[in-house]
């Protein structure tokens, strides 16, 4: 694409000898990928400056800078008022905007983001073809990238769209962070439904209040005017603030009064199943998934999936053939009676959820592994210590990304909820994870629930700012190899 075609209608100068006729092959705002010919933005952002790596740049083959401010360099730059915006608009021209060739659902909340855009992911590839993009990957057909995001920077999320409508793939659902709305990542994705999960503490650590948190999560259904359809959980406090903005939307719930309901709900440890209600119409749907917030999730995937024209029954059918969604609740089988859960649940309030919904359906004690991550949040630790501890028989509290933050610090922290709770052979504090998951596994017994909590799917350990191989999963699998009761 000619550079002019990418800076046309827009303010900027030139500093240095640039022909505007010139092909744009390659450009990034990320110095590491620059090459011989590479155009680099110099993005602001909230930790580091752009600017400050135009050397790197340079020294890797960038052709000309794109700036907010002058440097003192010896190729061309362009000067322009904000470079976050031109990299949004450049991202959008250079792909011939793929957003508005593809029907895309964008899915916010604080939990349950990524299970609800994988069951709509699986519906909609019952009866045509869908993209995801979102925490575990961005997958369509058979193409799988890994993300190292939840919603992916503005450039590598256009080249993704761009290459499923490569693919004639129709539809696309994609998990939407409080983060890439604050920060504009997604400002110019045509969206053409929005999706609301539910909203607790987390991340206050960058929003600072819950009232700046929901604000940045309510963009998704206030500053696209392409979306035509809005999915909301009503049951949720916030989502009731939502629904008297958009009347209109999907309701979804647990009562009569919402547009798509469940009644009649039967939990298990290995399944669910309930009655859906949808426009005077009831059917009975099986769920793999385990809990009640699962129950809410897939309403809301199904609410989408109605809203894109599938037929319930597809959506019912569908369901019934769902897998297990990694680290998310993921049951890790064996002969020797443990119900084994790995999950993300990382905030207080889906702590909560998980205890809530397993507590009653327990057969004999819940044994649980968890850590809180460094260098973020801290206030919500000691809430999720108080729920851990409160429905906990036997707690291992362990790492979790510790960061750069001391694991003294985190684990004083999060003591502070489980005082008094839970205490003597009952609760153990072993800062190596591996060591704390397997001593948790060594004390369960038939019947025992064991959940292992905070890290999910992640395949990584942050110790300082190293990240190191490390999975809650591989830790489990080698635990029951070792016992020989591995089932495949």
């Amino acid at each position: 694409m000619k550079l002019k075609e990418l800076l046309n209608k827009q303010k900027y100068s030139i500093h240095g000898h640039l022909d505007l006729d010139q092909s744009v092959v390659h450009f990034t705002d990320s110095s590491s990928v620059v090459k011989k010919g590479s155009c680099f933005i110099a993005v602001s952002g909230s930790c580091v400056d752009g600017h400050d790596y135009s050397k790197e740049a340079i020294s890797l083959g960038a052709s000309f800078l794109v700036v907010e401010k002058l440097l003192d360099i010896k190729i061309p730059q362009i000067l322009v008022s904000d470079t976050k915006e031109i990299l949004t608009l450049w991202s959008s021209l250079f792909f011939d905007r793929p957003s508005s060739k593809i029907k895309i659902m964008g899915v916010t909340g604080t939990n349950g983001k990524t299970t609800t855009a994988a069951l709509i992911q699986h519906i909609l590839n019952s009866v045509s073809d869908c993209g995801v993009i979102g925490t575990l990957e961005a997958s369509w057909g058979k193409n799988v990238r890994k993300v190292n995001n939840t919603t992916p920077g503005v450039l590598l999320l256009n080249q993704l769209l761009s290459e499923m409508v490569h693919d004639n793939v129709p539809y696309c659902v994609m998990e939407v962070s409080s983060h890439a709305l604050s920060q504009g990542r997604v400002s110019d994705i045509e969206f053409d439904a929005a999706l609301f999960t539910n909203l607790s503490q987390d991340h206050l650590d960058y929003h600072g209040t819950m009232d700046s948190y929901f604000k940045a999560k309510k963009k998704l259904f206030d500053l696209f005017p392409s979306v035509k359809q809005r999915c909301i959980n009503g049951d949720d406090e916030y989502g009731q603030k939502l629904i008297k903005n958009y009347p209109d939307s999907i309701k979804i719930g647990l009562d009569s009064s919402f547009d798509v309901y469940a009644k009649n709900i039967k939990l298990s440890l290995k399944d669910s199943q309930f009655d859906l209600c949808f426009k005077n119409k009831v059917v009975t749907v099986e769920s793999p998934l385990i809990c009640l917030h699962n129950i809410y999730n897939v309403l809301l995937a199904f609410s989408a999936c109605l809203s894109m024209e599938v037929v319930l029954d597809d959506c019912v059918k569908a369901l019934k053939t769902f897998p297990l969604v990694p680290g998310r609740l993921e049951f890790q089988r064996n002969e020797l009676g443990l119900y084994v859960f790995i999950d993300y649940a990382h905030t207080p309030d889906a702590f909560y959820q998980v205890f809530k919904s397993l507590e009653p359906l327990k057969e004999s004690r819940i044994i649980t592994v968890f850590g809180c991550g460094g260098d973020r949040d801290r206030t919500k630790r000691k809430d999720m210590g108080q729920y851990a501890s409160q429905y906990s028989d036997v707690l291992f509290l362990t790492q979790d990304n510790p960061r750069t933050e001391s694991p003294d610090q985190i684990m004083s922290d999060v003591d502070e909820g489980i005082r008094g709770l839970i205490e003597g052979e009952s609760y153990f504090y072993i800062e190596n994870r591996e060591e704390a998951i397997e001593k948790a596994l060594n004390e369960a017994k038939q019947g025992d629930v064991v959940l292992i909590l905070g890290k999910g799917h992640e395949d990584y350990q942050i110790i300082g700012k190293e990240y190191l191989p490390f999975s809650d999963k591989k830790v489990v699998s080698q635990w029951l190899k070792n016992k020989k009761q591995v089932i495949h």
